[in-house]
């Protein structure tokens, strides 16, 4: 994963998106390790986060990674 993700991303937010990612799981998340998997990655983890606000950010992120523009986002 992009080190643009650990600075745009918590700790534990990292954590659990990299987790995401490197599972076996392709009922929530695109089979293929790609872009897509990444950004629904990202989007699994927001929708867990309790918090509005960050949950918007993440969600902007996920976008963000799929669009090329992770510098601009969060």
């Amino acid at each position: 994963m992009s080190s643009l993700l650990g600075k745009k991303l918590l700790k534990e937010e990292l954590k659990n998106v990299r987790d995401a990612f490197e599972s076996e799981d392709v009922i929530n998340l695109p089979a293929e390790k790609s872009v897509w998997r990444v950004s629904s990655a990202i989007s699994w983890i927001a929708g867990k986060t309790g918090d509005g606000d960050r949950k918007l950010e993440l969600q902007r992120l996920a976008g963000a990674v799929i669009h090329g523009k992770t510098k601009e986002a969060a």
